[in-house]
């Protein structure tokens, strides 16, 4: 009687099957570092639109500054998804909020970072 020392078809198809099975678990870990990494992309952009806006604000002083408010809400809408901006208050005090991705003000009690989120800001000039 002949003893086998190779590998028999069935083993490499089982070798095949798990190593298939561990690659799509690192395909799977790699689409949910994506999504993380375009979350904080999102709440990059944001804290750099509150910065913006905050140092525009500043250099206007009490002149009237609608038109920088109005390109800032502009420049929302275009770095965004679905982003949009407001800002209340007066001189020298401000509320600053910034959303995207279709989260509403309502929605947005306290700053979310995400796909979806809100930054809200209060500044004193």
């Amino acid at each position: 009687m002949q003893q086998s020392t190779g590998l028999t078809l069935l083993e490499v198809m089982i070798s095949l099957c798990i190593l298939s099975i561990a690659m799509l678990g690192f395909d799977v870990l790699q689409i949910a570092a994506m999504r993380q990494a375009k979350a904080l992309f999102y709440g990059t952009i944001a804290r750099q639109q509150v910065k913006m806006i905050e140092e525009l604000l500043m250099s206007a002083g009490e002149n009237n500054s609608t038109d920088y408010i109005e390109l800032w809400k502009k420049q929302n809408t275009e770095v965004l998804p679905r982003g949009r901006g407001q800002i209340t208050g007066a001189y020298p005090q401000y509320g600053i909020s910034i959303f995207w991705g279709g989260l509403s003000e309502g929605q947005c009690l306290q700053s979310t970072i995400g796909v979806q989120g809100c930054l809200r800001e209060k500044i004193i000039l």
